[in-house]
């Protein structure tokens, strides 16, 4: 979790900085300096150093979210700060590039730069960008553009005038979750007490000040896999999403038991005016243990249970819960032991990132995959999946919190829902 930082707080007069609000000085109480939001970009083609900084460049004098710092300020808390940015944050390595995704969802980011890092896996005729930024500064949606414009840039084009900083999702939310936000604080903390209580994966108990360690492991899916998802889920009413969370309930089910399965779904159809630059996720509940007899019934079930919140603007809670207090006294105060479980809230949840809607060719590079990863924190999953879809291919990823499960545990759960995803769509599962 987040403490004062006495190295950096002459540094806090240079500029201005912002308390942050909602969702995102939650994410930074719970977080602290090293809660990461990960975007992987597999490139096929030549890359040269010096283009990758002098396009790293251009992406920092345009994106605002590069040139910011989650810090604390005593006396103000979490708060978010411009800095200088004269050193690129890089770091070139041959590693296997899913050990290097493990290595940044364990790392804090500098406490004298801004909040992000990138390492480039230089794989000789292709490489892995592993770009990670602060999440309580940027969700998945912005850092497909920062992927996207990273590989603009490095074809030699221009990427446009800098932008302002994104407000707060809060800035531009209806009143009525604020107003609700007491008796959801009230909800919010005896469902966590509920859930840890009755957790299939219980973990072991962190020691006072442990950080999460959170492990990585990824997946394809061919795209006759996700061609055959969409039309066998067209008939149930069910979308890809939806088979996602079938797969995470069933794989999670075989691995411990029952469980109910979260998703992260993207705020800005409920946010007018909402840039595509900022951290705009927020979480509903998808399915509730066993709701149906076949798995298309329950995909079908989590498709409109997430349609059905999305609509009604529910997601918009995890933004104003915790507006005005903090997450973690306030949970202690009633009841929540952030340390038991391994720190876990919840079980299973996933994020389902669509199809890639930028161009995947940029003059002889080429963008073959994309994948995703966010670092394990109190409150947040035990295991977590995303599938991203490029020209076609899906690409699952998923992290595990190291308290409650081993890596190879992770590697077979993960090789589950791929196998769930591939059986739905054969009409096998």
């Amino acid at each position: 979790m987040l403490q004062p930082d006495a190295t950096s707080q002459s540094a806090l007069s240079a500029f201005p900085a912002t308390p942050l609000r909602g969702l995102q000085r939650t994410q930074a109480v719970l977080g602290g300096t090293r809660y990461a939001d990960i975007i992987v970009g597999q490139i096929a083609g030549a890359l040269h150093r010096g283009d990758l900084e002098r396009a790293l460049r251009a992406l920092v004098v345009r994106h605002p979210v590069l040139r910011h710092r989650v810090s604390v300020a005593r006396g103000v808390g979490p708060v978010i700060q411009e800095v200088v940015v004269d050193a690129l944050p890089i770091l070139a390595s041959r590693a296997p590039w899913q050990r290097e995704v493990e290595s940044m969802l364990n790392a804090s980011f500098d406490d004298d730069g801004a909040s992000w890092s990138l390492r480039w896996v230089d794989e000789g005729r292709s490489h892995h960008l592993i770009l990670a930024v602060h999440h309580a500064l940027v969700d998945g949606r912005t850092l497909s553009l920062l992927l996207s414009e990273l590989l603009v840039a490095l074809d030699g084009a221009e990427l446009g005038p800098p932008l302002a900083l994104a407000p707060t999702a809060l800035d531009l939310a209806p009143r009525w979750p604020r107003w609700v936000a007491p008796l959801t604080r009230r909800v919010f903390a005896w469902h966590t007490r509920r859930v840890k209580a009755n957790t299939p994966l219980p973990g072991r108990r962190l020691h006072t000040g442990e950080p999460i360690q959170t492990i990585f492991a990824a997946r394809t899916l061919p795209k006759s896999t996700l061609d055959a998802l969409r039309k066998e889920g067209k008939p149930h009413e069910a979308t890809v999403g939806g088979a996602l969370v079938w797969a995470t309930w069933h794989a999670t089910y075989k691995l411990s038991g029952d469980c109910s399965v979260e998703m992260m779904v993207d705020l800005r159809p409920l946010l007018p005016g909402a840039p595509d630059v900022g951290m705009y996720a927020g979480g509903v509940l998808a399915l509730r243990g066993k709701q149906a007899p076949t798995p298309w019934g329950q995909a079908a079930i989590a498709t409109r249970q997430v349609h059905r919140q999305v609509k009604s603007g529910l997601p918009l809670l995890a933004h104003a819960i915790f507006e005005g207090v903090d997450a973690d006294r306030w949970l202690a105060a009633h009841g929540v032991d952030l340390a038991e479980h391994g720190g876990t809230g919840s079980v299973a949840q996933v994020s389902n990132l669509g199809q890639w809607s930028s161009p995947t060719t940029y003059g002889d590079r080429k963008l073959v995959g994309v994948c995703s990863a966010t670092t394990a924190i109190p409150l947040g999953p035990a295991l977590m999946v995303w599938l991203r879809t490029v020209d076609g291919q899906g690409h699952l990823s998923a992290i595990g919190n190291a308290a409650c499960v081993t890596p190879a545990l992770l590697e077979r759960w993960l090789e589950r829902v791929a196998a769930d995803l591939t059986a739905l769509g054969e009409g096998t599962a």
